[in-house]
């Protein structure tokens, strides 16, 4: 039975049992056994019943109380596990397992190759003085009063009558020094050393003045001192423990690899690496006071996970050292925000983050000021980022705010970003400095709640030699109108290179405001400034007269090639190449064997980062290649660049830690995109998971019927289609669960039914149905032309359903319709069209009812539709025949992102219908029919005429919001994370991609059985297991897998049969 941890589960044995999960506890019968897992014997056991049922026995002691706990036994962490046996019904309310794992984190002084790199040119000589190691906060304490250290090119010289005081924090620590042959001249703890290297175990006296003594009697050359300390804890106490894994190699700081310990409430990786506990604010304010704090002249690292870090009104939050890298999980995951008070308003008190160190690098966040901007009346200034700094990257970096979102604050500072995104109203790129902003993305919002008034950009108080340089940006805009800068103060300069407008007929007509705030514009200027769809919309002349007062500075804001050509980023930062400093570093692919996944060293990569299914599980050294993991799952792995941001992941799927995989960069399967996450995403995240069969019990099905017969049911089950299932009717699935269908390359679900009379047609129903996942499958209907309104593929009151890489094709009333309660829907990598000439005589209004998609079948549904119907289409591509309906939406929260509309015949794209919450992001509408009508409002009846939609970053359509009655926009940023790439691409991906594209088939995979990964495989090529029988040692047969040794036959149905032991 699964726990919280995915790798921790109870083996239950209630053979003459039972065990019940309940509504709010678990039933346990007489004669069940709970085997919970134990591996030391610190381990302790928390049970809690209902009250006055604890009627059991825990290692044959019966329980008294409501609430038992235990600390296992030597004899019980040998066997592995604690029995619980039910004497009589028992009603448990949770069992809880406290593990603790010993932990080892190893200080290293390598004289020998100069590491950590502060110990270069370090002397020390007639005076006091510390000695760094590779932890930051551990250091030796040198006294050379009347001695002498000095590190030299490839060891240490310690002279004779010099003291090294060498840290320890427990009994267990172990000190190792190593010298240089035959010049090992010092005593280690007391005693005289006799050989080049020697171990050293911390006594109790030791440990209590805090340090073990080496001390020279004559000249010794040292190469190394490790210390392997078993209770560091950095600079705070430890609240937990993290186990070393087993297959880690050295890294290149010399401690090992695959360990964390805690410290505080942030987690110490080697190399000044700190991780922050996911979400939470004060594990991240922990890591960024140690990183300020420190004395080093190393990079410092504070790495989060996804989640939102909220400071609440705390403002000013200050990074006050340098060359302190902050890297997020990901630019729309990571989160870090503060809410001030509107009374606290002000360019200068209301900042999320204010940097004042130097050489500081930011990168896949985002920094969100959440002041309560449209209600503030006036006083709206809420800086995100307030610098003081210089050398400032900010590489894939979103800064969220509205007015003066970012302010560059230091005169002479240089400041760098690459990929970002900056969101504001009035002013929201401001300050001093030279700036240069590099393919990033800049949101003009809304002026007012209301939509009116005008919004400007930029606002530079420069007095610098370039100020603001905006190159190869994009302009997206949400206001009635907006400019691209003002001038603030000092010598004010600005400039737009090769800038994409998303909205070019709203910029005002003099393109910059005109009127300075306190001084008169000094060089504003423009270069090709291009719509979506790459045509030129800058002037070939502008000639703006700027004024402040009574001074005018009539100027030529048009430059021409050779001049725009002077703004590149070499001419810009003569001596600093930031831009090589953001590079990304990419793992191209990571395999499987066993219980290792591994990857190829990249070069120049600091560290690598480690994912399970999008979720952080470690940071390793830049010398390993390769983790120990313990449960199935998609496992990413990404490289850090020097400054340590992490690049694009390379994954691999592991459905059994007994087999072996390998996969590219970013996929798992040919035949898909970069872009594709291979997992379910958006709305079917939201709340709850959509697992489907986890790919357990494998069958394959060669017909309609036996489709149906293996998607029935709640057990666990993968099912592969093969060949052309051929239906006369539409089949329906009632109540299924916990179920996988992958479609085998050539595989269809057909229906040619097509008559004018009979009602046969569409394919599959599936109807209070949970945990789907439909994968790769063809549709193919008879014919757009509805008789009876089946389609090719309904869903009707169905919750967390992932369909991924299908093509709908001629559905009679819809290619794939949702309806009836259901929601948390994600449809992925999807391609509907029509390919059949339509029949005539339809009932549904049309002959040719080529109406793809119907999410919510009536306005007066309400009451189950209402608050349901959430949907993510991503990289779905309606394609050629499709009329209208890509979807037509009533109630439903919609978020289409990164799709295609290419129909040559379409009458409309998306129908906003009645209460329909529609978001279209970075979507590509290409052909003239798609452009002409790329949404339409179909909340048209009386009483039924509540919609609203958003489109933005669209390329053929236009920025739009547009909405009849009350309800607020729908923005999916709000209820999840996501990831939507530059709609440029968007034709070229989803149209390769889309559509049943994966080479998928059907590969031996493992069972779990009774919380242990068997060799068991229920598929072998492509035969189907069509028995599986279980025998002991002695040849008796048994109902499952029993402890000690199995004996377990499987017989597939090409009449092959195995032999396997497997050792429970």
């Amino acid at each position: 039975m699964a726990s919280s941890n995915s790798s921790i589960n109870m083996f239950v044995i209630a053979k003459s049992g039972k065990f019940a999960v309940r509504t709010s506890d678990v039933q346990m019968n007489a004669n069940t056994y709970l085997r919970i897992p134990v591996q030391s014997t610190k381990d302790v056991i928390t049970i809690v019943s209902y009250p006055g049922y604890h009627n059991y026995t825990i290692n044959g002691t019966a329980a008294t109380a409501n609430t038992t706990t235990h600390t296992a036994t030597a004899s019980e962490v040998t066997q592995g596990y604690v029995q619980v046996q039910a004497t009589s019904t028992t009603y448990l309310y949770s069992i809880k397992l406290v593990q603790t794992v010993s932990n080892t984190t190893t200080a290293t002084w390598d004289f020998q190759n100069v590491n950590p790199s502060a110990l270069s040119g370090l002397t020390i000589e007639g005076t006091s003085g510390h000695i760094p190691s590779t932890l930051s906060d551990v250091n030796i304490y040198c006294i050379g009063a009347y001695g002498k250290f000095a590190q030299r090119t490839s060891d240490a010289q310690v002279n004779a009558k010099t003291t090294l005081r060498i840290p320890v924090t427990s009994t267990s620590d172990v000190v190792t020094v190593t010298s240089y042959p035959g010049y090992h001249n010092y005593a280690l703890g007391g005693t005289a050393v006799s050989s080049d290297k020697v171990t050293h175990t911390a006594t109790a006296t030791e440990v209590s003045q805090g340090y073990v003594v080496l001390y020279t009697s004559a000249t010794s050359y040292l190469y190394s001192i490790q210390v392997a300390m078993q209770n560091y804890t950095g600079s705070g106490t430890a609240t937990s423990s993290t186990s070393s894994n087993s297959s880690s190699s050295s890294s290149s700081t010399g401690s090992t690899d695959n360990t964390t310990t805690a410290s505080g409430n942030f987690t110490a990786v080697s190399q000044e690496y700190y991780v922050v506990t996911a979400g939470s604010a004060s594990s991240f304010l922990s890591a960024l006071s140690k990183a300020n704090s420190s004395t080093s002249s190393s990079r410092k690292y504070i790495f989060l996970p996804n989640g939102t870090y909220d400071l609440g009104t705390t403002c000013l939050t200050a990074i006050t050292g340098s060359n302190i890298s902050i890297i997020g999980q990901s630019m729309e995951g990571t989160i870090i925000k503060n809410t001030p008070a509107v009374a606290n308003e002000g360019i200068s008190t209301t900042a999320t983050i204010i940097n004042k160190g130097n050489n500081n690098y930011f990168q896949d966040l985002t920094l969100k000021n959440a002041l309560d901007y449209y209600n503030a009346g006036s006083a709206g200034r809420a800086v995100a980022l307030q610098d003081k700094g210089t050398g400032t990257i900010c590489k894939n970096v979103c800064l969220d705010s509205y007015q003066d979102t970012y302010y560059s604050n230091n005169t002479n500072g240089q400041y760098y970003f690459e990929g970002s995104t900056i969101y504001g109203t009035v002013d929201f790129i401001c300050g001093s400095g030279d700036a240069f902003f590099n393919n990033c993305t800049l949101g003009v919002r809304k002026r007012t709640s209301n939509g009116s008034g005008s919004c400007v950009i930029a606002a530079p108080y420069t007095s610098t030699s370039w100020g603001y340089v905006f190159n190869n940006c994009t302009i997206s805009n949400a206001a009635a109108s907006y400019s691209l800068g003002r001038a603030w103060g000092g010598s004010p300069k600005l400039a737009y290179i090769n800038t994409v407008l998303t909205d070019p007929t709203n910029i005002l007509s003099t393109r910059f405001t005109t009127a300075g705030m306190n001084v008169v514009a000094n060089k504003f200027v423009e270069y090709n400034s291009k719509n979506t769809s790459g045509t030129t919309v800058s002037p070939s002349s502008n000639i703006v007269s700027f004024t402040y007062g009574s001074t005018t500075n009539k100027m030529e804001t048009i430059l021409s090639d050779s001049k725009a050509a002077g703004y590149a980023l070499s001419k810009v930062f003569t001596s600093w190449t930031p831009n090589e400093d953001a590079a990304q570093l990419t793992v191209n692919k990571v395999s499987q064997s066993g219980s290792k996944i591994s990857w190829s060293a990249v070069s120049g990569a600091s560290s690598y980062a480690i994912f399970k299914d999008d979720k952080y599980v470690a940071i390793v050294g830049s010398g390993t290649t390769s983790y120990t993991i313990s449960a199935t799952g998609t496992y990413s792995v990404r490289a850090s660049n020097p400054m340590g941001g992490f690049g694009t992941a390379a994954s691999v799927k592991v459905t059994s830690i007994s087999s072996s995989s390998t996969s590219g960069s970013s996929t798992t399967t040919s035949g898909m995109s970069s872009y594709d996450q291979n997992a379910p995403i958006g709305w079917a995240t939201y709340g709850g998971s959509v697992t489907g069969s986890s790919d357990k019990n494998t069958v394959t099905v060669t017909t309609a019927d036996e489709l149906v017969s293996a998607l029935a049911g709640t057990s666990a089950t993968t099912i592969y289609v093969k060949g052309t299932l051929t239906f006369t009717g539409q089949l329906t699935v009632n109540g299924a669960k916990n179920k996988t269908v992958y479609g085998l390359p050539g595989s269809a679900l057909s229906n040619p039914t097509h008559t004018s009379t009979v009602s046969k047609t569409g394919i599959l129903f599936l109807k209070n149905c949970s945990n789907i996942i439909l994968r790769n499958l063809t549709f193919k209907g008879a014919g757009a032309y509805d008789i009876d309104g089946n389609d090719n593929l309904t869903l009707q009151n169905c919750q967390y359903i992932w369909v991924d890489h299908c093509d709908f094709q001629d559905g009679v009333d819809g290619n794939f319709d949702a309806n009836n309660g259901s929601n948390n829907i994600a449809v992925t990598w999807c391609r509907f069209r029509y390919l059949i000439t339509p029949w005539a005589g339809g009932s549904g209004g049309s002959d040719k009812h080529c109406f793809s998609n119907l999410w919510g079948g009536s306005d007066k549904n309400a009451s189950k539709d209402e608050g349901k119907l959430n949907t993510t289409f991503a990289n779905c591509w309606w394609d050629e025949g499709c009329i209208e309906r890509m979807p037509r939406v009533r109630f439903g929260k919609i978020h289409i992102v990164n799709c295609l509309y290419s129909s040559s015949v379409a009458s409309y794209c998306i129908g906003a219908a009645y209460k329909s919450n529609i978001y279209v992001e970075n979507t590509a509408f290409t052909s003239s029919k798609a452009q002409k009508n790329p949404w339409a409002n179909k909340a048209t009846s009386s009483g039924y005429t509540d919609y609203n939609i958003t489109l933005t970053g669209c390329s053929g359509a236009t920025n739009t919001q547009s909405r009849s009655g009350s309800n607020s926009y729908f923005n999916p940023s709000s209820y999840y994370s996501y990831s939507a790439y530059d709609v440029s691409k968007v034709e070229s991906q989803v149209s390769t991609y889309a559509g049943a594209t994966l080479s998928i088939s059907v590969n031996a995979k493992s069972n779990l059985l009774n919380a242990t990964i068997t060799a068991i495989n229920s598929v072998e090529g492509d035969a189907t297991a069509t028995a599986v029988e279980y025998y002991n040692a002695n040849g008796i047969k048994s109902n499952n897998l029993q402890p000690g040794l199995n004996i377990i036959r499987t017989t597939y149905s090409d009449g092959t049969i195995t032999i396997k032991k497997v050792m429970q």
